[in-house]
């Protein structure tokens, strides 16, 4: 990290003086040690950092791959607000979660003070570490909030003070905007990030650092919930059953022998045969389908991770030469 801040004085957009504490954070102590935990409490993400290596299998190496809060309204997207650093830009179903910019790092002073490495070696590193994660952050609103209605949106779900200007933010946010995957931490080498795929990391990698090893996090907080999105594959299931059961005895109770021969239905049997038999391979058929096209859409998904994973590396080699 460099020893200047990335933006300069007339360009920050919070200029509270730096005093007995940190700009809107009154409880927060203007020393050293405070300021580095409260900074691990903002921005570090340890468990993501730990499954880096396999993060590739989860989503797109891509730190570009982050939809525009007016993308994430087109796509059915609510905004839900989290203090929480680990959940900043996942999604679930209609949801994602967005950290809100912590005011201190809008301020000049505070980047010149606690993020910008100083002499001091021992502290260098922790600034250097805290600095790497304030950039990726940084950037991730570079790409959250390109258009004026992307400010107008974070404004409305209090992600960034009200008083900000477009042309001020724009100004503000440019030296982020360019910044490559190198100078940021791990984590923001990618974009947007699946809670369900997570889940499934948690559970295959095992992070020491993740202290449930099932969950990245947990989204039903009542027992109902958790059931009810089960229904409708149970449904589907019992359904398919119940077809197939009924099939069956269709087939072996229909009269034979005599009997038909005696009442004529001969047709009528070859057709409750049919129909029945019909039945059963129509639903077997699904269920191939079904099982088929999860297998096809995996391996697609891993096929495009693969490339999306050596398209990086050669392109981070070409920039290397």
């Amino acid at each position: 990290m460099s020893r200047h801040p990335p933006f300069s004085a007339h360009e920050q957009l919070n200029d509270e003086a730096i005093g007995p504490t940190i700009p809107d954070q009154p409880d927060i102590e203007s020393r050293r040690g405070a300021v580095d935990d409260f900074l691990r409490a903002e921005l570090e993400t340890p468990i993501l950092d730990e499954l880096f290596p396999h993060l590739w299998l989860v989503g797109a190496q891509s730190s570009e791959r982050v939809d525009p809060l007016h993308r994430q309204k087109i796509k059915g997207r609510r905004v839900v607000i989290t203090e929480d650093p680990k959940l900043h830009l996942v999604w679930y179903s209609d949801a994602i979660y967005i950290k809100p910019i912590p005011q201190c790092l809008l301020n000049f002073e505070f980047w010149r003070m606690f993020l910008c490495s100083p002499q001091h070696a021992k502290v260098s590193d922790a600034a250097s570490h805290h600095a790497r994660s304030a950039l990726g952050f940084l950037r991730t609103y570079a790409l959250l909030l390109r258009h004026p209605s992307d400010l107008h949106l974070a404004i409305e779900h209090r992600l960034i003070p009200e008083n900000i200007q477009w042309v001020s933010f724009s100004k503000f946010i440019v030296p982020f905007r360019h910044l490559h995957d190198d100078e940021v931490s791990s984590r923001y080498h990618f974009g947007q990030l699946r809670l369900t795929r997570l889940n499934w990391a948690i559970r295959v990698f095992r992070p020491r650092s993740s202290k449930d090893w099932w969950y990245y996090h947990e989204v039903y907080w009542n027992t109902g919930a958790y059931i009810e999105r089960f229904y409708a594959p149970l449904l589907f299931l019992f359904g398919s059953i119940t077809i197939v059961l009924t099939a069956i005895q269709v087939m072996v109770t229909v009269p034979e022998g005599n009997i038909i021969a005696e009442f004529q239905w001969e047709t009528a049997t070859k057709a409750c045969w049919g129909f029945s038999l019909a039945m059963i391979l129509f639903i077997a058929a699904l269920w191939l389908v079904f099982l088929v096209g999860i297998m096809v859409f995996l391996t697609a998904q891993g096929i495009y991770a693969v490339v999306m994973r050596r398209q990086k590396r050669r392109l981070k080699g070409t920039n290397m030469t």
